[in-house]
């Protein structure tokens, strides 16, 4: 664990140098050019972005340049240990840009299309 502005940041499974925080926010140990080794003295916060289907998004690096969605690295950190089988992240209020932790559940796709 890390604290950065007086948050609580955790490690990111599957994805070295990177923390995120229970609202939502992402950390990285990667200095910002992307050369050399990770390192708590370059610790910065990375910007997310919407993609097209309303979900906030930012681009890792682990070995190949990736894009994930901020919800569902929240589910797989902070809520994996109540994922069942052929479960889907859902947002309780609906609104795809509120990732903080609270807002986040696992419910499978007939149950999130009855809420619909």
């Amino acid at each position: 664990m890390v604290f950065y502005n007086d948050i609580e940041f955790y490690p990111m499974e599957n994805f070295d140098g990177y923390y995120i925080s229970k609202c939502a926010k992402v950390l990285s140990t990667r200095p910002k050019n992307g050369r050399g080794e990770y390192d708590i003295k370059h610790l910065r916060e990375i910007n997310a972005c919407t993609n097209s289907r309303g979900y906030k998004t930012i681009h890792l690096h682990n070995g190949k340049r990736m894009v994930k969605s901020i919800h569902t690295i929240l589910g797989d950190t902070f809520l994996k240990d109540t994922k069942g089988e052929n479960m889907e992240l859902d947002h309780i209020d609906k609104n795809r840009l509120n990732n903080n932790l609270n807002n986040l559940r696992w419910s499978n796709a007939m149950f999130k299309s009855c809420e619909a």
